[in-house]
């Protein structure tokens, strides 16, 4: 398995997330940090199961909840580049590949 690293971004976008859904109702807000935590788990362990969006950039859909998480192998590791909503512009998270 793989090193899981999110860049600040991500992780501030996962935690206005879990936010969000936490002010829906009560436990919302884990049940999506944890369905979260199951994609990235599988991600970690299978970084080429999902497909390339840019790049050797790759989005994976977070299961009940509608948001993806923008990810690339970078030095062996997964570097999560975003967690968008999926109505949100598709390439506003381009200016963090560095």
């Amino acid at each position: 398995m793989r090193a899981v690293r999110f860049l600040a971004e991500a992780e501030e976008e996962l935690q206005l997330a879990i936010r969000f859904y936490e002010g829906r109702r009560r436990g919302l807000g884990r049940e999506f940090l944890s369905e979260v935590r199951d994609l990235v788990d599988h991600v970690a362990r299978h970084p080429e199961a999902v497909r390339v969006i840019l790049a050797g950039v790759r989005k994976a859909g977070v299961r009940r909840f509608p948001y993806d998480v923008v990810y690339r192998v970078k030095h062996g590791a997964i570097e999560v580049i975003a967690v968008m909503h999926q109505r949100r512009a598709p390439e506003y998270w381009i200016d963090r590949l560095k």
